[in-house]
């Protein structure tokens, strides 16, 4: 791949960590944000995105693959129409490509897009038939399991030097919601019992 009409240099790894920026806008964002890495493995989130989506520092280093949670794993609680199920599948594979070409001696990326063409006819599907495509802002519907429906808009940043993505989740003012997602935040993980 050119870039100003320069091959990228080959050998290069995924960069692995979150500038110090980044890391301080996340922790200072009164909203769920969360960063992954070039190759969608989930590398920073705050205390609001882990509410809303689980503990990433829980799961292991598969679990913290988009890509592998979509395709082998539980998911996430995210309600999809099949269009945006397709754009976000499209999503997953093309920045996985992306990755293996940008890091090519990154073993771990080999690793995961062997282990989810082996593991998911759907995921083998449309890395063979050259899927491509990018994460865009947009509307998304969570169901969680303590707060209900949750009509959120998800932003897309990207930090072009690293291909780092950082994706932040607000809710309308004043709207069911937000009231919701202000719960959230009081309750954070806690796990409740009958």
């Amino acid at each position: 791949m050119l870039l100003a009409g320069i091959a990228r240099p080959a050998g290069a790894l995924v960069p692995s960590y979150l500038p110090s920026g980044v890391a301080r806008m996340v922790e200072r964002l009164d909203a769920p944000v969360g960063v992954i890495d070039a190759a969608d493995r989930l590398l920073g989130a705050n205390a609001l995105f882990s509410a809303l989506f689980g503990d990433p520092l829980a799961r292991d280093d598969s679990a913290r693959s988009a890509a592998w949670r979509h395709f082998l794993g539980p998911g996430t609680p995210v309600r999809y129409t099949d269009e945006q199920r397709a754009a976000h599948e499209n999503a997953l594979v093309g920045r996985l490509r992306e990755a293996s070409e940008r890091f090519p001696a990154d073993d771990s990326v080999a690793r995961l897009i062997a282990e989810l063409r082996a593991g998911s006819p759907r995921f083998a599907s449309l890395w063979a038939a050259g899927a491509s495509g990018r994460y865009g802002s947009g509307h998304k519907t969570i169901d969680h399991p303590m707060v209900g429906e949750l009509e959120l808009d998800c932003d897309v940043l990207e930090v072009s030097e690293t291909g780092l993505i950082i994706t932040i989740y607000t809710a309308e003012p004043g709207s069911e919601s937000a009231q919701r997602l202000e719960l959230l935040g009081v309750i954070g993980t806690q796990q409740f019992s009958a």
